[in-house]
């Protein structure tokens, strides 16, 4: 009986630490650095138009695309590959094209994706041409991993499609995901807070001396107690908590992207206590 005991003790002792063992090793995985691989999808074709065209040479039309894409089959991992997936689908989203272009095969293969969409955005401009006249396209999308830390990690993207008008549009937007689990922060991340002044403050310094740009321009969105948020969320980096507003969202083209980035140390209290522990 002293025998069985004392085994059965050893046993005990060892399952232990072996437990003790497999949870921490669990832990510590989830906040590593993210591994990603940058990848490069670039295509150019050249279309010309019949004897009536406008141009005498063929028109460029190129789609582009740089992009840090995570590896390996984390819950994060594949909550990011998702989303970039569906980042990139939003494309074809817009009246006119066709909706159900959507990437359905293996998320780890990060290099057929991209020529997948780099394919369709190819053919959906060849489509795209009216009458005899040829124009210039450009679609470049460049995804990368901007903020990284034991919490959590943020992916931005750049977005410029060009068809032919005066001037292409630009989109930049983030998105910040948990480490633990994949989870996406979004408007969700603010608390209850009123964010207005900060957002206020922010504005008046990015446009400094054509700060009155406020008042012409976005008086119904603008006023002493209420500021309308960026369409798209907010999302951490390196410098703090990131507001961008889109072209044509609150001014004119000519200002660009308006930005607010509120400094963590001053950014903390608008978050919700969920949110704040991805900035501990």
């Amino acid at each position: 009986m002293k025998r069985i005991f004392t085994h059965s003790l050893v046993f005990l002792l060892l399952s232990v630490l072996l437990l003790s063992g497999c949870k921490e090793t669990k832990s510590t995985s989830n906040t590593k650095e993210l591994k990603f691989i940058t990848l490069e999808y670039h295509d150019t074709a050249y279309i010309k138009g019949n004897e009536e065209n406008l141009f005498d040479e063929a028109m460029p039309q190129t789609v582009d695309f740089i992009v840090d894409y995570p590896s390996g089959n984390s819950q994060l991992s594949l909550a990011i590959q998702e989303w970039i997936n569906e980042q990139i689908s939003n494309f074809f989203y817009e009246e006119g094209r066709d909706s159900t272009i959507f990437y359905e095969t293996e998320l780890s293969d990060g290099n057929n994706l991209l020529s997948y969409y780099g394919k369709n955005i190819s053919k959906d401009f060849e489509q795209k041409e009216e009458g005899n006249i040829v124009l210039p396209k450009s679609f470049s999308m460049i995804i990368k991993k901007i903020f990284d830390n034991q919490h959590c990690v943020t992916y931005e993207i750049e977005e410029s499609i060009y068809l032919g008008g005066a001037h292409g549009t630009t989109t930049i937007y983030g998105c910040t995901f948990r480490k633990t689990d994949g989870r996406k922060f979004g408007h969700d991340m603010l608390n209850g807070k009123r964010i207005e002044e900060a957002l206020k403050d922010g504005l008046a310094q990015y446009f400094g001396a054509d700060n009155n740009i406020l008042d012409v321009c976005w008086k119904e969105k603008v006023s002493e107690y209420s500021i309308a948020l960026p369409y798209y969320p907010p999302y951490i980096t390196n410098d703090g908590i990131k507001f961008i507003y889109q072209q044509y969202e609150i001014c004119p083209y000519v200002f660009g992207l308006p930005e607010v980035t509120i400094p963590l140390e001053n950014g903390a209290k608008y978050l919700t206590h969920t949110a704040e522990k991805l900035i501990r």
